[in-house]
C-alpha cells in the first residue's frame, strides 16, 4: 500500500510522503492515489478519487473500503464537536488547551488499541512542545470497567486526559471504529482516520499549525 510511520503497516522515511507500491491494476493505482492525498490531509483530493472509484470501480473491495474513508474525509474542514458530555477520569482536557488537540478514540478489550495508544502516547511527548495536546476518549463499551481502564492507562503509561462517553462523541465525530484519531485545529477538524493512514509528516504540520495538505517533493 504504502510506507507509513509509526503505526500499522510498517515505517517509511521520515520526511518523504507515503509512496504507493507499483500499481497492477488502474483499481489498486486510484486506491494508491487516494491513500498519498489522505495522508497528506487532502481531504479534497481524497474525496474526488473517492467519488472516481466510485464511478469507475463500484463493486471492487477497494470501494467498500473507502465508504469507511468517506465519513471521515467528510468532517475534515468541518467545526469540531464539544466534548462536554465526557466524564472525566482524572484531569479534564479541552480543545484549546493547546493549539492543536489529537483525540484518540479507543476501548480498554481492543488489541490494535493496546498497541496503537501507547504510540499515540509517544507522539504527545514528542510533539506537545511543538503545540500538540491529545485526548483520549472511550465509551467502556463490551463490558470493559473502570479498573480495566486504569490497567489500560497503567500499561500505556498514558499521560494525556481521558474522558469517558456515552457514545454522543464518536457519533458526532462519525467514528465507526476504534482505534480512530481526528486532529482539531482552531476549532476545526483537520485531520480523522485510522492511525494506519497517519505519517510524522502529518503530525509535524498540524503541530507547526502549517497549512495542509502537505507538499508533494
Amino acid at each position: 500500500m504504502i510506507g507509513l510511520v509509526l503505526f500499522g503497516l510498517g515505517c517509511g522515511p521520515k520526511g518523504a510522503p507515503p509512496v504507493p507500491e507499483p500499481a497492477s491494476s488502474p483499481e489498486q493505482a486510484l486506491f494508491a492515489e487516494i491513500t498519498v492525498a489522505y495522508a497528506r490531509g487532502d481531504a479534497a483530493g481524497a474525496l474526488s478519487g473517492v467519488h472516481r472509484m466510485e464511478s469507475l470501480f463500484p463493486e471492487s473491495r477497494a470501494f467498500t473500503v473507502l465508504g469507511d474513508w468517506q465519513t471521515s474525509l467528510d468532517r475534515m474542514g468541518k467545526a469540531a464537536p464539544p466534548l462536554d458530555s465526557l466524564g472525566w477520569q482524572g484531569p479534564s482536557g479541552t480543545l484549546v488547551d493547546h493549539p492543536a488537540t489529537l483525540l484518540v478514540f479507543f476501548e480498554p478489550w481492543c488489541p490494535h488499541c493496546q498497541e496503537d495508544v501507547p504510540r499515540v502516547e509517544q507522539l504527545r511527548r514528542e510533539y506537545e512542545p511543538r503545540g500538540l495536546g491529545v485526548i483520549g476518549v472511550t465509551a467502556l463499551s463490551h463490558g470493559s470497567t473502570a479498573e480495566a481502564l486504569a490497567e489500560f492507562v497503567a500499561a500505556g503509561e498514558l499521560g494525556f486526559p481521558i474522558g469517558v462517553e456515552d457514545g454522543s462523541v464518536s457519533e458526532a465525530y462519525g467514528v465507526a471504529g476504534v482505534p480512530h484519531l481526528v486532529f482539531v485545529r482552531e476549532g476545526l477538524v483537520v485531520w480523522a482516520g485510522h492511525p494506519s493512514l497517519l505519517t510524522l509528516d502529518l503530525v509535524g504540520a498540524i503541530a507547526d499549525g502549517a497549512p495542509l495538505p502537505i507538499p508533494m517533493p
